[in-house]
């Protein structure tokens, strides 16, 4: 069990953490915010706050100051959900309403559950309260799914633009890139639920088999949509040389 959960959380925080410095160095080169606002959100979420997150529980269940850490890494998760969103509206959703509606959802979902985790007591036990861990988990949930159908939708717009000769085909495929990553990260959150209640078990099993597969699938997609091997982009687009 614990190499299946190395395998997907250690390959998801690996790639966050790959992607998060080289995005923030081509913010700072170029002065761009939708590079700086991805790459907080997968240096505070994808990596400082999941992994301090994850700790928490173990310290506290070991008699350590668990709910500090649990503190933390919420704060760090939470940064990182509302930049992701603002990512997500600044690319695709600038001026719309909608847009501003998504945002307004998440923030409220997820910093109304950073309250309740405080006032229940959360941050000096390092226990959750399950209402507050549901209210958060559907605000963890409403970004990614936002930013996958977003991603799919723009897939079909550069899908008919590479059919008339106006788009490259490696670029339209980032964007199905990211409606898998942003797919595959939903179940990747999602199996991360029932080890909190199932310990052992054929149950328990099946869900870790498909949080690694999940985790691995939404690294590999991050990685190919970021940096494409050679042979992907032959892949997708081959060279006038080898069609």
């Amino acid at each position: 069990m614990n190499v299946m959960q190395a395998i997907g959380g250690g390959s998801f925080l690996l790639v966050s953490a790959i992607l998060s410095i080289r995005l923030l160095s081509l913010a700072y080169r170029n002065r761009a915010l939708p590079e700086l606002l991805l790459g907080l959100s997968f240096l505070l979420g994808g990596t400082l706050g999941a992994v301090i997150e994850a700790n928490a529980g173990i310290v506290a269940q070991q008699g350590g100051d668990g709910g500090l850490m649990l503190g933390i890494g919420k704060g760090f998760s939470l940064v990182a959900m509302f930049t992701n969103a603002l990512f997500t509206y600044w690319v695709f959703r600038r001026g719309h309403m909608a847009g501003k509606c998504a945002i307004a959802l998440i923030v409220s979902l997820t910093s109304v559950a950073y309250v309740g985790h405080g006032f229940t007591g959360a941050f000096v036990t390092g226990f959750v309260e399950p209402l507050w861990f549901w209210v958060e988990f559907v605000g963890r949930i409403v970004g990614p799914a936002w930013l996958g159908i977003e991603a799919f939708l723009y897939y079909q717009t550069m899908q008919r633009r590479v059919a008339i000769g106006l788009a490259e085909p490696i670029v339209a495929n980032r964007f199905l890139l990211w409606t898998i990553a942003s797919s595959t990260g939903i179940v990747f959150l999602a199996t991360s639920v029932p080890p909190m209640f199932l310990t052992e078990g054929l149950l328990a099993d099946i869900d870790m088999f498909i949080f690694a597969a999940a985790g691995l699938a939404t690294a590999c997609a991050y990685w190919l949509a970021f940096f494409p091997p050679n042979a992907y982009r032959e892949f997708i687009q081959p060279s006038p040389s080898t069609s």
